[in-house]
């Protein structure tokens, strides 16, 4: 783990590339944001993913049996995670372009530090509604 200072650097690191990437933070939320990445990061449940030496996105997951209280909770409400659970949930995805490529940069990152894995689902946001993706042969997006 790292230090606190170090921690807090990566947190304003991680939400300035966030701000670069369309993420608005409002003020009287800030504290309740900063602290939610700072815990995810802390508990290195935060993936950088690149390419080139260059960060093209941070995914924020956590592990489970049962996705319920990770997917009912609010936005920014940190909620820890069942390190022996066997499936991953997607909590977060920022990126400036998903690609094939750096979806398997991050299957192989996860099913390396996780070979418990059996399966990912993610809640993709849309105009209308939400949309449950469920990923059971491939840990991720194809």
């Amino acid at each position: 783990m790292e230090n606190s200072s170090s921690l807090s650097i990566l947190t304003i690191k991680v939400l300035k590339f966030m701000g670069e990437c369309g993420a608005r933070y409002p003020l009287d939320n800030f504290e309740n944001i900063y602290m939610y990445v700072y815990r995810m990061l802390q508990d290195n449940r935060v993936v950088e993913i690149g390419k080139n030496g260059t960060t093209e996105g941070y995914l924020f997951y956590s592990l489970c049996h049962d996705i319920n209280s990770y997917y009912k909770k609010k936005t920014w409400r940190y909620v820890p995670q069942v390190t022996n659970g066997t499936t991953l949930y997607v909590e977060k995805l920022v990126c400036k372009k998903w690609t094939k490529e750096l979806r398997r940069k991050f299957e192989e990152i996860i099913t390396t530090m996780y070979p418990q894995i059996e399966g990912a689902i993610w809640h993709r946001y849309g105009l209308k509604m939400d949309r449950k993706v469920i990923y059971r042969r491939n840990l991720c997006m194809k």
